[in-house]
């Protein structure tokens, strides 16, 4: 059974899809029906949170390597990049590669490009013979760090080291210096001109990479901690769901007022655009374990009604149950039982 306590509106119009403007009066209200249950609902009460607790702890752990990555890279120290990377390679398969983790990729690809070109040997005080026409020639051909298909940082992202080397390495293939020096004046070139742009990609990728991973951390441990009253709200939407009589009592003038409702499956379309559907329906549903509060919208007004479930239901006064309706099929509706039958 459902006892409604009406806050003081008017009854509803058994039209369907017209009310008449709310009027002051305190009525009571009851909705006679069965409640519904489903063997599967629990399961997948429990599939959802299982998936969210998986979810929460994923962007835990990818919100901390991106923490540990930046500031490695902030740090400048090679122990401490090589480390975060190792970490990062042991999570690569569940964490990094996961989809919607392109930040967190960028920011692993460019600290291990920096880290392969710059960290052979440190770079010496003074310029080795060649270098002043070496880095002229690369800038002259070269001269965009980022922007456009042949900058550095889009070579670096489309070839990674391979890309990167072989730029490098096209002074020599024109005829010009001496292949002596080859390493020392690439590796001076990476380091003066490269690294600060990698090192730029790196820090940015991995702060957006920290706040994508907060922002969905914390959505998941809302859903989580929220996920005992979403399911008591299914269960209250599910145990309204079906057709019923509604019968409305006024106690100023002690009469009833009988109209049918159909309330639709959670997440269904509003039997209320649908042709041959009795009795309207309402704009906003929250059910709280028996708690049900409904609210109303019409023009000119609303109206809002708080029902409670309470003892059995009559099972007399059901008229459908509600059906979860097939993937691709119709929602199947009932005709109502004359009264008493």
């Amino acid at each position: 059974m459902l006892l409604l306590r009406s806050p003081g509106w008017g009854s509803l119009a058994p039209i369907p899809g017209l009310f008449s403007p709310p009027r002051k009066q305190s009525s009571s209200q009851k909705l006679s029906g069965g409640k519904t249950s489903s063997s599967s609902q629990g399961r997948t009460n429990a599939a959802e949170l299982t998936e969210q607790a998986i979810r929460l702890t994923a962007e835990l752990a990818a919100w901390r390597l991106a923490t540990s990555l930046r500031e490695a890279v902030e740090s400048e120290e090679t122990t401490a990049v090589q480390r975060v990377l190792g970490q990062a390679s042991t999570q690569r398969s569940w964490l990094i590669d996961a989809e919607g983790r392109r930040a967190l990729r960028r920011a692993v690809h460019f600290m291990a490009l920096d880290l392969t070109l710059t960290s052979t040997q440190p770079v010496q005080p003074g310029a080795p013979a060649g270098y002043a026409e070496y880095e002229a020639y690369l800038n002259q051909t070269y001269p965009r760090l980022t922007g456009g298909a042949e900058s550095w940082l889009a070579v670096a992202e489309r070839e990674g080291a391979e890309g990167i080397r072989r730029r490098l390495m096209e002074f020599w293939k024109s005829g010009a210096g001496h292949e002596a020096d080859r390493d020392a004046l690439m590796q001076r070139y990476a380091a003066l001109r490269l690294h600060p742009m990698l090192t730029a990609q790196a820090i940015a990728s991995a702060a957006r990479a920290e706040a994508e991973a907060e922002r969905q951390a914390r959505d998941a441990w809302r859903l989580v901690q929220t996920w005992r009253d979403r399911v008591q709200e299914q269960n209250g939407l599910a145990r309204l769901c079906g057709t019923w009589h509604w019968t409305i009592h006024n106690h100023q003038n002690h009469q009833d007022h009988r109209t049918v409702m159909s309330f639709p499956p959670a997440n269904a379309p509003s039997p209320a655009a649908s042709p041959g559907q009795p009795g309207p329906q309402p704009a906003k549903i929250v059910a709280r374990g028996d708690v049900l509060y409904l609210r109303w919208e019409f023009q000119g007004g609303y109206q809002e009604d708080s029902l409670l479930f309470a003892g059995e239901v009559h099972r007399s006064a059901f008229i459908v149950p509600c059906r979860p309706p097939r993937p691709g099929a119709p929602t199947r509706q009932g005709k109502p039982n004359r009264p008493g039958a």
